[in-house]
């Protein structure tokens, strides 16, 4: 369970050079160049539509996610793959936590949706925006999804 503490927040990432890049969205949340990756965390419902909106799919409820059953946790919709899976945050603390985390992807781009910050999400973030950091490539996503389970 989050804090009420925990920001809303809306990381969008695009290719660029190589590695991904942090979209500043000072200007709103208007989009002009293709996105890579949605990073939804403990998103705000204008955060979620907008990014509904942009793809066409419905973003999973923080209590979709939660009450989804072990053999729904893969499905196709609106031409997106879904996948919820359980992860752990707060490790560091006195109270860690499951939580659930959902990722979409559709097309060639991945939308994440948490309502914790596991560590995995921290580090791949960090690594990626380097200049040497992971090529998006499509399998790149499918692996490190599928590492984290």
């Amino acid at each position: 369970m989050t804090s009420h503490m925990e920001p809303k927040m809306l990381r969008i990432y695009k290719s660029q050079d190589g590695h991904l890049v942090l979209v500043d969205r000072a200007a709103g949340l208007a989009i002009q160049e293709p996105v890579t990756w949605f990073d939804l965390f403990n998103p705000s419902a204008d955060e979620t539509r907008f990014v509904e909106d942009h793809l066409g799919i419905a973003i999973p409820t923080r209590d979709e996610m939660q009450e989804i059953e072990l053999s729904d946790r893969l499905y196709q919709e609106d031409g997106a793959e879904f996948m919820t899976m359980t992860a752990t945050a707060k490790l560091d603390s006195d109270y860690p936590v499951k939580v659930p985390v959902t990722f979409v992807l559709k097309g060639a781009t991945l939308i994440t949706v948490r309502h914790a910050d596991p560590k995995p999400f921290q580090l791949y973030a960090t690594r990626i925006q380097k200049p040497n950091g992971a090529v998006w490539k499509r399998a790149n996503w499918s692996c490190w999804v599928c590492s984290k389970r």
